[in-house]
């Protein structure tokens, strides 16, 4: 699998992962199936793909260079893209067991408002990845509970810091959690999707700009 990274001189504002799906589909390859590409991200100016194959890859790219080399813009319905660069990365899919060790390898927040939280929560983290991955994948939502969360057996090695923010200080936490998941049921499945998805993306405020930064292994 592939992690595609479009860059884009204007904002999108007007993009979310329904209409980047559907410009996908109509102006960079028409052939795709289900399951070929996942919306991942769509922040600022940056939309984030999963891609399947490398076949699906370098469609993808050729329409892309096309677009650029013809001083061209993609412009679908609302929006407009006019690209600036493109990032890959191969993605290795790790298939999670029941119990699976979450490093912090930096510092992640929590904000809810206007206010930083300064007690680290699983529950918080979980909440924030279903909130996040809900925002890219409306058809296929995950929700998340206090119930189901409780059912988790954790054990956190999680230090408190202060973590400067645009000259704020604010409460970040650094280290890392142990996850036994075997005491879920059919929810053990969505807990590790969010897992998946905090790999790829971070986890918490700022987690675009590198803040949250997890890793993930089996224990």
């Amino acid at each position: 699998m592939f992690l595609l990274e479009i860059v884009t001189k204007n904002k999108l504002y007007a993009l979310d992962a329904t209409l980047a799906l559907e410009v996908v589909q109509n102006c960079l390859t028409k052939d795709l199936q289900y399951g070929d590409i996942n919306i991942i991200e769509v922040k600022d100016n940056v939309l984030k793909i999963l891609i399947s194959n490398e076949d699906i890859l370098n469609k993808i790219l050729s329409k892309i260079m096309e677009i650029k080399i013809g001083g061209n813009k993609i412009i679908y319905k609302n929006v407009k893209l006019d690209i600036d660069r493109v990032k890959i990365d191969k993605y290795n899919s790790v298939e999670l067991g029941d119990n699976v060790e979450v490093i912090f390898e930096k510092e992640v927040l929590f904000k809810i408002g206007s206010n930083f939280k300064d007690n680290f929560s699983i529950y918080f983290m979980f909440d924030w990845l279903a909130k996040k991955h809900n925002k890219t994948n409306e058809e296929k939502k995950i929700f998340i509970d206090e119930n189901l969360v409780n059912k988790i057996e954790v054990i956190e090695e999680i230090k408190n810091i202060s973590v400067n923010v645009k000259g704020f200080e604010a409460p970040g936490f650094i280290g890392r959690v142990k996850l036994n998941l075997s005491g879920l049921g059919e929810e053990k499945n969505n807990i590790k999707k969010l897992l998946q998805y905090g790999f790829l993306n971070g986890v918490g405020f700022n987690s675009n700009k590198g803040y949250g930064k997890i890793k993930i292994k089996n224990l």
